[in-house]
């Protein structure tokens, strides 16, 4: 995956200034991208958790861990390249990795070295939410027609001139990286194994052509779309959670259609990750909590993250779109054996 990540952002670096002449783009005194992961104090009796900063809402869970475990955590926050990196280099100074996927920290043998234990948490794919006039006119709004969306569809459509979007930055954000893999996925026509010889440059420039709005974090894309949908944008693409919000947060001119490119889903699964074996004892108190019924009813009505819990997936089953047809892409393994699952 290394190579692939490395080829495809190298193809979207040649492709994004011409495509994006004329897009607006982040001010200078915009949000920046994540700071560096915060060093902790070595000493701290704290189980410390160097989380992402998309997962700045599940702040609260830190005292509710702790009433439930009598486990004192405590969170950092970075933006996800840097906080990978920070793993690999044995830098991250914290017992735990809480992160969107770790597929690109896994597909690295340091990576895989850091990471001593695993589980997945709850569940977002990446979506395209498109507005409901807009879906309208490219027939998206029926069920039946948005089952057959592609990412090669919605790539022809942003080439067209028909959508039109905001996507977080592929070169720092999971999900704008994420994004471009789905579009490599479906003009490969293969949703497994990918790697640097997929990379399709042509397709990548039609899907840039609808890259309207840019940004380093979610926050300030959805600020700027709220400002400009229907004129400079018509669609955002991002977590399931994060478009789900937005069309509950009452602030946009009309909600968004939310349709899943059933060919080439990037689904993040939020592992939360074993760094420090020394305090393995703390890490499974830690993910059990998580894992169980009020952590997961918790996330699913805060955050809208789908749960893995199947008993609480089933309760709260009615916060989410249902019958979608979501087909993972996968990337090419590393080693035999695959992931470290």
């Amino acid at each position: 995956m290394k190579h692939l990540a490395k080829k495809l952002l190298g193809v979207l670096g040649l492709v994004l200034g011409l495509a994006l002449t004329g897009c607006e783009k982040k001010p200078a005194d915009a949000p920046k991208p994540g700071p560096a992961p915060v060093a902790l104090p070595a000493a701290s009796e704290a189980f410390t958790v160097l989380a992402t900063s998309d997962l700045k809402d599940v702040l609260p869970l830190a005292e509710m861990v702790q009433k439930a475990t009598g486990v004192p955590v405590k969170f950092t926050f970075g933006g996800t390249m840097e906080s990978t990196e920070a793993v690999q280099n044995g830098k991250a100074n914290a017992d735990a990795a809480w992160f969107a996927n770790a597929k690109y920290l896994l597909s690295d043998p340091a990576g895989q070295a850091r990471v001593k234990l695993q589980e997945k948490i709850m569940l977002s794919p990446i979506v395209v939410g498109v507005s409901e006039s807009q879906a309208k006119a490219l027939g998206w709004d029926q069920p039946a027609a948005a089952a057959k969306v592609t990412w090669s569809v919605v790539a022809k459509a942003a080439q067209n001139g028909q959508l039109k979007y905001a996507l977080s930055n592929p070169a720092t954000s999971n999900q704008g990286f994420m994004a471009l893999m789905g579009v490599v996925a479906s003009a490969a026509q293969k949703s497994e194994a990918l790697t640097a010889a997929d990379v399709n440059r042509a397709a990548i420039a039609g899907f840039i052509k609808g890259y309207k709005l840019v940004g380093d974090n979610s926050s300030y894309l959805s600020e700027k779309f709220i400002e400009q949908q229907g004129t400079r944008v018509n669609a955002f693409i991002n977590y399931e959670s994060w478009l789900l919000s937005l069309n509950e947060s009452g602030k946009l001119k009309e909600k968004l259609t939310l349709v899943y490119p059933h060919e080439g889903i990037a689904t993040a699964d939020y592992p939360f990750m074993l760094l420090n074996d020394a305090k393995r004892e703390q890490y499974q108190k830690v993910v059990a909590y998580l894992k169980g019924e009020a952590a997961q009813t918790w996330l699913a009505k805060t955050t809208l993250r789908r749960p893995v819990n199947s008993e609480v997936a089933a309760a709260q089953s009615s916060l989410f779109p249902q019958g979608s047809m979501l087909v993972e892409t996968l990337l090419h393994r590393p080693r035999a054996g695959g992931w470290l699952d």
